[in-house]
């Protein structure tokens, strides 16, 4: 078995293959979503159930949205920080944008707290 570092990085590689998928049941596995709040610049902070509800507009928008892990760095017990690219193709309304019918890149960042989702995926001890 890896570090548990390793097994952070694999975590948060999940949850961007899931997202991929469309599959919030198992994003909702890998994040605690009773202790989960996201952060969107811009928006206001939101819990599982409102995260949840923003994965099902973007992937009814972009059907196709593609998240690329270009670095990824873990440390302690419970940070995982990353920098990524997003593409999709703009297929639905988003926020009150309509369909545009382009190909879009995102490029960012992520500073993730994976303690909860550990906690969650192996169980308490």
């Amino acid at each position: 078995m890896g570090s548990v570092q390793e097994e952070n990085k694999q975590m948060v590689r999940q949850y961007f293959e899931a997202f991929d998928r469309h599959d919030t049941e198992r994003i909702g596995q890998l994040v605690s979503s009773t202790d989960y709040t996201f952060h969107f610049l811009g928006m206001p902070t939101m819990d599982w159930n409102g995260y949840k509800q923003f994965i099902i507009a973007i992937t009814n928008a972009f059907p196709d949205v593609h998240h690329e892990i270009v670095e990824m760095i873990a440390e302690g017990d419970d940070k995982v920080a990353d920098r990524f690219n997003i593409t999709g193709t703009h297929k639905g309304e988003f926020q009150g944008i309509p369909r545009l019918a382009r190909k879009h890149l995102l490029v960012g960042c992520n500073s993730l707290l994976s303690l909860m989702a550990r906690l969650q995926k192996y169980g308490q001890t």
